[in-house]
């Protein structure tokens, strides 16, 4: 087996459960909230959340661009990024989804949260 099937099949197999265990956890934590009184329920919804579907949206990348010719290096370095609607751009260049305003919103604020928001406390004017 040449190391990229392996790596397309298992390694990122892996990856799809750790994604989806992210995105489970997030949820579990948002549907057993009562209300958002509480800053670490929030944040560990949130936090979940935006690195599962970060990752889901990185593996669909992958499974679209990568082939032989393809500059290895290039790919991955391109993949480091926190930007869910940048990915989701990018993913739209090879696969029609037609996603609605909230869930676009959705995506948008994750990335912010994760690229700015939840490191929030660590400033002084917090």
């Amino acid at each position: 087996m040449k190391p990229t099937d392996f790596w397309k099949n298992f390694r990122l197999g892996e990856e799809i459960s750790i994604s989806g265990a992210f995105i489970y956890n997030g949820l579990r934590r948002y549907h057993e909230m009562r209300n958002l009184d509480y800053t670490d329920e929030v944040f560990e919804f949130l936090y979940n959340t935006s690195i599962g579907f970060e990752r889901l949206l990185k593996i669909a990348i992958i499974l679209f661009e990568h082939n032989d010719s393809v500059d290895q290096k290039k790919l991955e370095k391109s993949l480091i990024t926190h930007n869910h609607l940048d990915l989701l751009a990018r993913l739209k260049t090879h696969a029609e989804i037609n996603f609605s305003s909230p869930q676009i919103e959705f995506l948008g604020l994750l990335a912010k949260f994760y690229k700015s928001l939840r490191y929030d406390r660590f400033t002084l004017s917090s």
